[in-house]
Formats: structure tokens, sequence, C-alpha cells
């Protein structure tokens, strides 16, 4: 695979010489303590604790700091990308997996398309950041999960509700951010994997002083599979078994490189950091599973930099602002047809040059208030290599964001409110003419458009040990470019699409609690949301999907989590969420339905046995039967899939060796009623278990890594960050 040049190259070329002698160097620093220790404190998602709990502070959470979720409004999930539950080859998708109310969804196994909805949320409406730089932002288009390495990172923050104003989101599904280590002792980290399919994996990762207060941390990830697992196909004749057979899933190989290089310095005045993300991926596209396409391939680069400075001011302020700009280019090849309808030898470039400025200030012990303001231009251009000449112009698209958000602390911080004033400007008129013809896209709809989004939230900690939560939103998000113009040739254009907004409200309670070395986090949270011109995708007579505008529809349901750490030694995390979704809709055709893709239940349970050098792990995952299309004519079959992983490490300094299963019971098929629209008929046929329509899941899978921690302690002191608040 040849790899296009990057801003990041000449970085790299600089510091190669300091990166090389830091991870030959590191071993002779194994004096002080390698980082990975377990940490009964951090072993389970979402329980590990502000470190100093004495001071109390009017502040949400801030970057760079993970959130407590005890101290925060807003539902929020934090997973360490280290939790012991996870297996060793995990992926973002199986940390997501972790957070009550998350429903993942993939195409296929490890490495496949991959995507992640939150309270019966489509995917779009689920904002995703790295280090607090939007992937999406608004909405725009969807996030590969499999794109974004889980090694990297240090932890995943999954706000559910009533995420925090510095986001700069009003994302109507909740808000993922992906937070890479910020620690001044970045270790050494060395990885590799191996696995049926011909699947690997490597990573390496280190950091380097650079002088003068600044150092540098480079992280670089591949992965690659042949992909090519076995599958039940029924030929599509659900009612016909002579046909079926078990065939092998063809071009669904892929490979990709992820570099990610950050550096920082500063003083107590001033914080400045540099971070460029690079990525290259090569796959084919292998279609549906009753159809496959042999040939259909998809390339694409992704590079991502960001500048960002901080100045603290006096009583615990501090101004932040940040500089960024994202590049995509996806080349999609079907020349024989082989996906939708007519060949594609498509070329679609995606700019995102954006900057924001935050001004956080601590007026009064008990009043914390936060101004930001945001400007970003998205650019699109598709453009054909079959066409003469190629171009199809270039789409833009403006938009800016002001909002004000107030924190109030009363009775000694146990009662705090937090309101967000949020509204946009957002600018269509450069969006172009529909293909073919002389009318403007969304014709007949306001060029420019003002969205409204307030939100409110209240946390009660009446005693230590319990926390009561509520919050409620109004959110807006406009259809993206893929929406209006269609792409990869399955996917079909609207050009009338309206602009999907929805209400939301939670409340809940959160207790923990602490005995000795054991700790224990338990939560339950009922949520509702109401959506307006909620788009989703339609499935036509040729497998090709369309988003439409289904008018009203509702999602009401509760999520429940447990997390533990008992004696040290045993880690446990159990989620459960059901959700009742309903179509409001006129149309006689989907009013009262459920929404398509959404399942009603969702149960997942993971346990880790650690000791000084052994760990065992076991996880089930219960998916409930989710219905393939709006009219709820299709239906999926339910799924249930265990998991398991042994890693060995002698010692600390030691290399560790870990093998995985995946599907431990090999589920690939289930027996379902024939007719889906009466269950208690006794016709039965024999259907593929899929997470996506089509998209067959691969039976039982191996994994095995081996890899070497080393400590990299940082020479010099980096000061102290101002606190999030003040005291009481």
């Amino acid at each position: 695979m040849v790899l296009p040049s990057s801003p990041l190259l000449a970085l790299l070329r600089r510091v190669a010489g300091r990166v090389a002698a830091c991870l030959v160097l590191a071993p002779g620093a194994m004096a002080g303590e390698a980082e990975g220790s377990e940490d009964a404190d951090s072993g389970a998602p979402g329980i590990a604790r502000a470190a100093d709990d004495t001071v109390d502070v009017v502040a949400e959470a801030e970057e760079g700091a993970a959130p407590d979720p005890a101290d925060t409004s807003g539902a929020v999930t934090v997973v360490r990308s280290d939790d012991p539950t996870l297996p060793p080859g995990a992926d973002l998708g199986d940390a997501l997996s972790a957070a009550p109310g998350v429903h993942v969804r993939r195409l296929g196994g490890l490495g496949d398309y991959t995507t992640a909805t939150i309270r019966g949320s489509t995917a779009r409406q689920v904002e995703v950041f790295l280090d607090g730089v939007p992937l999406n932002p608004d909405g725009l288009g969807v996030v590969n999960l499999a794109e974004l390495p889980l090694s990297g990172l240090e932890r995943v923050e999954v706000w559910r509700g009533g995420a925090p104003a510095w986001l700069g989101s009003a994302a109507m599904g909740g808000v993922v951010n992906l937070v890479t280590p910020t620690g001044d002792r970045p270790p050494t980290r060395i990885e590799g994997a191996y696995g049926q399919y011909v699947t690997r994996r490597v990573h390496a990762s280190g950091g380097t002083d650079l002088g003068r207060g600044a150092d540098l941390r480079l992280s670089v990830d591949s992965f690659g599979t042949r992909g090519d697992f076995a599958y039940f196909d029924d030929r599509a004749t659900p009612y016909n078994l002579f046909d079926d057979r078990t065939v092998t899933r063809e071009n669904n190989d892929k490979q990709d490189i992820s570099v990610l290089a950050r550096v920082r310095g500063g003083s107590d005045r001033l914080s400045l950091t540099f971070q460029d993300g690079f990525y290259a991926r090569d796959e084919g596209i292998p279609g549906n599973a009753h159809d496959p396409a042999l040939s259909a391939h998809l390339s694409t680069v992704r590079n991502l930099a960001h500048l960002a400075l901080g100045v603290p001011l006096p009583r615990a302020g501090r101004v932040d602002a940040r500089l960024y700009h994202q590049y995509r280019r996806e080349h999609y090849t079907d020349l024989g047809g082989e996906v939708g309808w007519g060949v594609y030898d498509q070329v679609y470039r995606y700019h995102d040059l954006g900057g924001t400025a935050r001004v956080r200030l601590v007026p009064l012990p008990f009043l914390a208030a936060d101004v930001s303001a945001a400007l970003r231009v998205d650019t699109y251009q598709p453009y054909s290599l079959l066409e003469d000449p190629p171009t199809d112009g270039t789409r833009w698209r403006g938009t800016g964001r002001l909002s004000g958000e107030a924190s109030l602390s009363l009775w000694g911080d146990r009662l705090r409110v937090s309101a967000v004033l949020e509204g946009r400007i957002v600018d269509d008129r450069f969006l172009g003419e529909v293909p073919y013809s002389t009318l403007r896209v969304n014709e007949g709809a306001e060029p420019v458009r003002f969205p409204f989004t307030p939100r409110l939230g209240v946390r009660f900690r009446p005693v230590a040990a319990l926390t009561l939560k509520a919050n409620a939103g109004r959110y807006v998000r406009l259809p993206d470019f893929m929406e209006i113009y269609g792409n990869r040739g399955a996917l079909i254009g609207n050009y009338d699409l309206r602009p999907e907004s929805g209400t939301t409200l939670d409340a809940g309670a959160r207790f923990e609690g602490t005995v000795g070395k054991t700790r224990a986090a338990a939560e339950v949270v009922f949520f509702h949301t109401a959506s307006e011109d909620l788009i989703a995708y339609v499935t036509n007579a040729q497998r090709q999907a369309m988003p439409i505008n289904l008018g009203a529809a509702r999602v009401s349901g509760v999520e429940a989590g447990v997390q533990a750490t008992v004696l040290g030694l045993l880690h446990l995390g159990a989620d459960l969420t059901w959700a009742d979704s309903r179509n409001d809709s006129p149309d006689d055709a989907y009013a009262g339905n459920r929404i398509p893709h959404l399942p009603e239940w969702e149960v997942q349970a993971r346990v880790a046995l650690v000791w000084p050098f052994l760990r065992l792990g076991w996880s089930v995952s219960h998916t409930a039967g989710t219905f393939e299309d709006a009219t709820n004519w299709y239906l999926e079959p339910p799924r249930t899939v265990h998991g398991a992983h042994l890693r060995v490490q002698p010692g600390r300094r030691w290399p560790f060796l870990a093998l995985e299963v995946r599907n431990l019971t090999d589920e690939r098929v289930a027996v379902v009623p024939a007719n889906p629209l009466d269950p208690t008929g006794d016709a039965r046929a024999v259907k593929a278990l899929t997470d996506f329509t089509g998209y067959p899941t691969p039976g039982r899978t191996f994994l095995a890594t081996i890899g070497l921690t080393l400590p990299g302690p940082s020479p010099h002191p980096r000061p102290e960050a101002p606190p999030s608040g003040a005291k009481e």
C-alpha cells in the first residue's frame, strides 16, 4: 500500500532520532514503576474518582481530566483502555459496548466498519471527539470506529446525556470523547497480535523529553486481515431449505496504518500543544452476503491536525483557543456494478476547518461561568474519474456557534445546577444545485438557519455515596453531505431532507461505596427522546438505501450498570438497556412500528479475575431481535455471544502473552419463525446471524497477543494544571 504524503512526515523525520533513542534507552530506566500495574480504583469502567475528594468545585470536568461520574449532572461512563474486563485485542467498539445505553453495530468481524448509537439514536446523532476535537462536528457524517485504535487511547468518555459545554456539542444522541495519554511519564509500549483469517495488529508508542519544558509522544498502529470467514447463506430464499449453503466471505480484506504525534510545552503562564493524526486504509467491499461483490474497493486517507493553547486566569479561570483542520479523501471503485446500480470510480474529498475560543471564569466561590465561540467551514467535493471533466463542483457549508454555561453550587456543593444557552448559525447558500436540474438543494427551505439548543442539568448529592441527576435539552441536526448527495453506490441522496430535531429528558441515581479493598458503583437512568423529522434510511428493491424524514418518533427506556472491584482481584461489570421505540409518523405503513435496527433489550456482562501474573476473563452479550425496515416486515434474529481471554505475565517488567476467543460457542445461525409477522406459527426457517443487515458475523475466532511495557520517566517537572473550580 502506497501512502500519500502528510504534514506529519516532516515532523516525524525531525524527531525520529529522539524517539529511537527513547525506545532503545527505555530499558535502562526500569528503576521506575512500570505503567499498567493493577489499580483497584480503576479496574472497572466508570468508578474511578477524582484524586482529591476533599475539594469542592463548581465547574464540570475539565479537558484532560477524567470526569467523575458522581460529580457531573450528565450521565457519563468512563472506560479505560486497560480495563481488565476488556479482551487483550479489544477495539474501540468493545470499549463502547461496556457503557450502558450504547449499541455497537459492525459490518462483520474485527476491523470492519463499526458505528455506535446511544439511547436509540442514529449513528450521525452521536458526535465523536478526539482530545476535544470533533471528528463529525454537528453530526456531519458517521465516524467509523474501526479507524480509531483503542491501543492509542488512555480512556473513552461516553456522555449519554448532559455533555459539558466545553465540548461544544449539541448532539441529540450523546457524545463520545476519546482521550489520548496525558501523563508526564508515558511508557514505551510494543505489542503485536496474530489470529484467524490472517488477522494481525501492531502497536508501538513512546515519548521523550525535547527540553525547555517540551515533550513528544508518538503512537503507531497497524491492522490487517484477510477476513475470509465462513458464513451461512440461505441465498435469500428463507422458505427453501434445500439451497442453503456455507460459503467463504470474499473481498473482505483490509489493511490500515494510523500515526498520532503530539508535541506540547509551556509554563505555568502558557501551554501549547500541536497534534497530528494520519490514517490510511485500503479495503475490499464484500457487499451483501446473498449477492457478494468480488471487486468493489475503497481506499481512505485522513489527516487531523490541531493546535491548542491555554492561558490560566486568576481565581481558577482559564482561556483556551484551538485551531483544527481535518482532511478526508475516499476513493470508491465498483467497475462491475456489484454493490448498487451502475459503475463507479468516484473520489470524495472533505475538508473541515474550524477554530474555537473559550473563556472560563469563577467570579464567586459558588458560581462558574463558561463562554465559548466557534467558527467552521465544511467542504465536500465529489468527482467521477469516469467522466470528462471529472469534477462535480465543491459544496460549502459554514457554521458559527456561541454558547454560554453557568454552574451554580449550593448547600456545600450538594446541589449543583448547570444551564447552557447555545445558538448556531448555519449557512447553506453554497450547497449548489441538484444534479441534472436547475433547482437548488433544499429548494424552498431557508438558506440560513439559526438553531437554538438550550440545556439544563441538575446534580444532587444528599450523601457522599448517592448522586441524583436530571437533564433536559433541545437538539437540532441538519442533513450532512452524504445524506444529501449519496455516496459509495449503495447510498442514494435526498435533496429535500429537512433538519431533524428533538427533545431529550433523563433522570437517574448513582450509588458508590467502598469497604476495604472492595469498591462498587451502580446506576440506573430513565430516559426519553422525542424526535421530529427523524432521518432514517429505507432500502429499495435494489438493496440501495435512501434517507427520508420519517416524521415523529420517540424512544423511552431504562439503562442500568454495575461495576465492582472485589478485594482488588475480581473485576465485574454488567449493563442492561431496555428501549421502547415507536414511529409516530402519520403514514399508516410506519405508524406505531418500532424504529429499525434498535433492539428492545441489550444485556452485557464482563468478569475478570486478576492475580499478580495471571488474568482470566469472560464476557457475554445478548441482543434482542431487530427489525430491518421501517415497515417491521423483516426481523433479524436475536443473538447471544460469549468471549473469553487469558493473559500471562511473569512480572511487571516481563513481556505478556494473551490468548482470546471471540464467539466462543460459534453462534452463526438461528432458527426463527418463517413468517416474522406470525411468530406463533409452526413453520421455521434457518437464518444467518447479522449485526448489520446483509453482513454476516464470523464464528469462533482466536487471537494471540504479545507485548511489553517499559517505563519512560520525563526528566523535567510539568506545572500543575489550575483547579477546575474554587473551594467552598
